[in-house]
């Protein structure tokens, strides 16, 4: 009974956070018309295998539920709207050869460095801009600067991983 209980509250929590996620991309949609075309055809899913948030080219959006029940509804539009940009700015087509991991943190760098000047609240994990990077450097540029990813880290530690961003093949 208790076993069923839990699972009954894990559901309804998830319930919450997707209708949400919702509200708040409509939101979105209603005060950021650049982006209401997009948002029109995006879809939400829950994935516990990521550790926060990802979307794949066929324009879903996986949250982790954990990680986005914690959110305030800033950070949250923030992820979201970063999900969307990952869609709208065409970076799954644009990666080509490149190194997925690297090439998914010089692309957050890029969305989130657009919307921190669309005045949204960043997350903690946000990842920006190295310093001395050019003013609006293309993802490309930044993927150039991006360190690549060797698993040691060296002097600073190990390299972010991928957390918001695009997810790897057609998603979960």
């Amino acid at each position: 009974a208790r076993a069923r209980l839990e699972s009954l509250i894990q559901q309804a929590v998830e319930h919450e956070i997707v209708t949400r996620a919702r509200n708040l991309l409509m939101s979105l949609a209603w005060n950021c018309t650049a982006l209401a075309r997009p948002t029109a055809s995006i879809t939400l899913h829950l994935a516990r295998s990521l550790p926060t948030a990802g979307v794949d080219k066929r324009g879903r959006i996986f949250l982790n539920a954990d990680f986005c029940g914690a959110l305030s509804s800033d950070e949250l539009t923030f992820v979201l709207a970063h999900e969307i940009l990952h869609v709208l700015f065409q970076h799954f087509g644009r990666q080509g050869d490149r190194e997925h991991q690297r090439w998914n943190r010089a692309t957050d760098r890029a969305i989130n460095h657009t919307l921190q000047l669309m005045k949204l609240k960043a997350t903690k994990c946000a990842l920006f801009p190295l310093p001395g990077t050019p003013e609006n450097a293309s993802a490309e540029e930044l993927y150039d600067l991006e360190p690549e990813d060797n698993g040691g880290g060296g002097e600073s530690g190990p390299l972010p991983t991928a957390g918001c961003g695009v997810i790897d093949g057609d998603g979960a």
